[in-house]
């Protein structure tokens, strides 16, 4: 481990303790196999998305070596469009479906990295690989500024826009063109695509498929502040309301009895962005339940039966999530997700 800390190594405590964080830290970077990739448990799979959610969380802790060999991993598995496959094997593409979402993501791991340490010979290399998978996204956009979820791989599109994904690629343009401005390459398509998803969002909400039933769709628009101030505490108080379980987390689902930690985690990151810090950590401190003894979080719980579900397992996703709602709230940082973690990095 090279340093313990966010924004530079300055840690500030949050709801983990410094002990926790760090076994969290070192149980993530243990978890990278030799090819830079993270496997959502010990022997399973990987998805970008949830890769990239692991580099971000280590780039907050100064784990940079491996935040590189994590990005370095996902440019060996780019497709040569600039799309990503949605799920990987150790030897190869396990779902080779395109998540527009996932694709997108790219750009917000790679801000973390860069922000927080990566050389600059480094990320001039890696740059175009970023552009090449705003570009493939953008290239997507419906007239109505939202987004369709998924590409077949031989160009079918699956027309329907999920709220949850297009406010998680409103979040990836918004990083994308803080790394423009950075790399001085401002690029008015991808400017473009922020405003008119941000627009969709906010103020068109028939554009999007009916998940009401899954939290996320309460809280993420809120999380990469696509809401004004007003929309976004209404909707966040209604997340806590229809969906918290009180000493548990988050309830992933309406008509499930099962919560998870990282969406506890990324509730508790949206009422921090929208400046409810309070709140943000008496929901985090919730996790607690979910922490395993080597610094490894269960991914939920079947609170009725009081019961790991699925299984036992562990996943790494949802450890990055803790690691990055905690460091954000200890910072006392608002805003937009990109916009918090550039604030915390640069």
């Amino acid at each position: 481990m090279t340093q313990l800390g966010v924004g530079k190594g300055n840690w500030s405590p949050g709801v983990l303790s410094p002990g926790q964080a760090k076994s969290t830290v070192e149980y993530l970077v243990g978890l990278q196999l030799d090819n830079g990739m993270f496997p959502w448990y010990p022997g399973g799979h990987a998805d970008p998305w949830n890769h990239c959610e692991v580099v971000i969380a280590l780039a907050l802790y100064g784990e940079i070596e491996a935040c590189e060999k994590g990005l370095a991993w996902l440019i060996d598995s780019q497709n040569r469009d600039g799309s990503f496959c949605h799920y990987y094997l150790t030897n190869g593409v396990e779902e080779p479906r395109r998540d527009l979402n996932t694709t997108a993501y790219l750009a917000v791991a790679f801000m973390s990295a860069f922000a927080g340490g990566l050389d600059e010979a480094t990320a001039k290399v890696m740059w175009p690989n970023v552009v090449s998978a705003i570009d493939y996204v953008v290239g997507y956009q419906f007239e109505n500024g939202a987004f369709p979820w998924a590409v077949d791989p031989d160009g079918y599109v699956h027309q329907g826009s999920m709220l949850t994904g297009s406010s998680s690629i409103l979040s990836s343009l918004e990083a994308a063109n803080i790394l423009a401005d950075e790399f001085g390459e401002f690029r008015d398509s991808w400017r473009e695509a922020e405003g008119r998803l941000r627009c969709a969002i906010s103020m068109k909400p028939e554009l999007f498929l009916d998940k009401s039933e899954w939290a996320m769709d309460l809280y993420y628009p809120s999380l990469v502040g696509a809401l004004d101030a007003r929309q976004a505490k209404r909707t966040l108080f209604r997340c806590i309301e229809d969906r918290l379980v009180v000493g548990w987390g988050v309830k992933c689902k309406s008509t499930s009895a099962w919560v998870t930690s990282a969406e506890t985690s990324e509730l508790a990151i949206a009422l921090q962005g929208n400046y409810l810090g309070d709140d943000a950590r008496r929901i985090l401190a919730m996790t607690e339940r979910f922490r395993d003894q080597d610094g490894s979080y269960f991914t939920g719980f079947a609170y009725e039966a009081n019961r790991t579900f699925p299984g036992d397992e562990r996943s790494s996703y949802s450890a990055a999530a803790v690691l990055i709602a905690d460091s954000l709230i200890a910072l006392g940082l608002g805003g937009g997700l990109a916009g918090m973690l550039w604030s915390a990095l640069a």
